[in-house]
């Protein structure tokens, strides 16, 4: 009964919202930016548990995107957040937690259904659905009814849908065609992977997988964040470097749900530091895809200003994995859990190890193209566009920082001092003997005094401007976020693949999968439903509507 009202009081406002949209695009996101903080304050009057942290995360994203979208895609959104709402809200209810599931994604599928990868994304989007169908039904229903085989499945239909190897084309893909409108290409990297991650919790807090299963969490998802940020950073498109961000964020979250599978001395860190990488990946990749561009309006001039700079440096930071960010404490977590997990492992630390020095090699490609990135949207670039995202920018940047410096001590399970070190400022972990600690409070100290004693001892840095090598092309605002990552395009093209780079190997594999999927479900659909494709789709989200008030019954 408590489940039911607290849905209830999740969904009601953005109902309103979704009905607000109807009549007024931009009044809908203003009902959204309300609702938002609404159900937020709601969910912060009771205990915080990690699945609550990750609600609150979701629901500062869709603050922040409609604080300052500027779309007609207000409709799109309220239905979808709706849907994830569903999700999280379902409590014990595997089945109502499919419904919003379904719910989530459908309105995406038609923002970007005149893209050709909108396939994959379908199909992909149903692989997972199965797959959940499967372990729900093997549980009866109930997520407190977890079997090894329920669990499995449940596992591997929520890991689909945060883009681990070898189905991260499903993410990454549509945005990079860059006709994705701002809103909801952060939509979908910052929340809509985000959901993937909550589900796995919730089945790992309920049921202890085996061992084979946790050392794949680890290796797989370490890979997948090596592979999406090498990717990323050579991207010729600015969006679909950021999607691949969000897929090596999702790949070092998944890591972490591996060491937290495998329990013992650093099952608890290795939550912190999950929670630590969502909040840069929610928050900082909102206010990165608010100041997003690609390939195709590269030319488009903006203006400069230094809210946006002092944004997007924070933001940047965070993604690059630096201190003392959000993004930059959880990543320091993982490699501590990691590396530990390796030591007291003995042989079987091996998987552990080399998970290790994957995200490390990840956390290196990440912060190249975070700098990469950044510099090329605010350095290289000249105009007098207004830019008037800057609010979600700047208060996303912020946010990072301060999670990074106040949040962590709230997560983070074990505190103590040092020499120099106030005591409980500085996070260990290891709860025996400290194998490792940071403090994020002395870093941001550090930092500032020492910026500001530079300041005032040297004044401003003095230098002289040169011309930008822009590969022998005489224009320097046109320099590209491939150009900056050209050289190592030609080092890595062994790894890279030969062709062009929408062509590689794992696009092919997606794209032909895609095709024969699509063929089939054209022959289903005729054979089945001899009619409108679009009503009988329809007609599926008004059966998950009917699910969903019959379950509240």
């Amino acid at each position: 009964m408590v489940s039911e009202i607290s849905l209830l009081v999740d969904l009601i406002p953005f109902i309103i919202s979704f009905f607000i949209s109807l009549w007024n695009k931009k009044a809908g996101y203003l009902a959204v930016s309300v609702s938002s903080v609404f159900v937020m304050m709601y969910t912060l009057t009771g205990t915080l548990t990690p699945l609550d942290l990750l609600k609150v995360l979701a629901l500062a994203s869709w603050f922040l995107l409609s604080l300052t979208s500027r779309d007609d895609m207000s409709t799109v959104l309220s239905i979808s957040v709706i849907g994830m709402l569903i999700f999280m809200d379902s409590g014990q209810n595997l089945f109502l937690l499919i419904a919003g599931w379904e719910v989530m994604a459908l309105p995406l599928f038609y923002a970007i259904k005149e893209i050709r990868p909108s396939v994959t994304f379908f199909a992909f989007g149903e692989l997972s659905t199965i797959l959940l169908i499967g372990g729900a039904a093997i549980s009866g229903g109930n997520i407190d009814n977890l079997s090894e085989a329920s669990a499995i499945l449940l596992l591997s239909g929520f890991l689909v849908k945060t883009g681990i190897t070898p189905f991260y084309g499903i993410d990454w893909l549509p945005i990079e065609e860059g006709k994705l409108p701002h809103s909801l290409s952060a939509l979908v990297s910052a929340t809509m992977t985000l959901m993937g991650i909550y589900g796995a919790v919730e089945v790992l807090q309920q049921f202890s997988v085996p061992l084979p299963v946790s050392y794949a969490l680890i290796l797989l998802g370490s890979f997948t964040a090596f592979m999406a940020s090498l990717y990323g950073y050579v991207s010729d498109d600015g969006r679909a470097s950021l999607a691949f961000s969000s897929i090596e964020n999702s790949g070092a979250m998944i890591t972490s749900l591996g060491v937290y599978a495998l329990g013992g001395v650093t099952r608890e860190v290795a939550l912190a530091s999950l929670l630590m990488i969502a909040v840069s990946n929610s928050i900082g990749k909102t206010g990165a895809f608010l100041a997003s561009i690609s390939s195709l309006t590269y030319n488009k001039p903006f203006q400069k200003r230094l809210e946006s700079y002092l944004g997007s440096t924070m933001i940047a930071a965070s993604l690059s994995g630096l201190l003392p960010t959000a993004g930059g404490v959880g990543s320091w977590g993982l490699l501590e859990t990691l590396f530990i997990t390796a030591y007291v492992s003995g042989v079987l630390g091996i998987g552990p190890l080399i998970g290790g020095v994957l995200i490390a090699s990840a956390e290196g490609f990440a912060t190249a193209l975070a700098i990469k990135y950044f510099s090329s949207r605010h350095i290289f670039r000249k105009g007098e566009l207004k830019d008037g995202d800057w609010p979600s920018r700047f208060i996303s940047g912020v946010v990072v920082v301060i999670s990074g410096v106040s949040l962590s001590y709230l997560v983070y399970p074990f505190k103590g001092g040092l020499l120099g070190v106030a005591s409980g400022t500085l996070i260990e972990t290891f709860s025996n003997k400290a194998f490792g600690g940071i403090s994020p409070l002395y870093v941001l100290i550090m930092i500032s005094v020492g910026s500001l004693l530079t300041l005032v001892l040297l004044g401003r840095p003095k230098g002289r401007k040169v011309r930008t090598w822009n590969n022998g092309v005489n224009k320097e605002n046109d320099y590209t976020p491939f150009a900056m990552a050209n050289n190592e395009r030609v080092m890595l093209k062994f790894i890279l693949g030969d062709g062009k780079f929408s062509k590689e190997v794992f696009t092919t594999f997606f794209l032909f999968l895609s095709r024969k999927y699509k063929n089939f479900s054209d022959l289903l659909a005729r054979a089945i439903f001899n009619g409108n494709l679009t009503a009988y789709v329809a007609y599926l989200a008004i059966a998950f509507v009917i699910v969903l008030i019959v379950a509240l019954l």
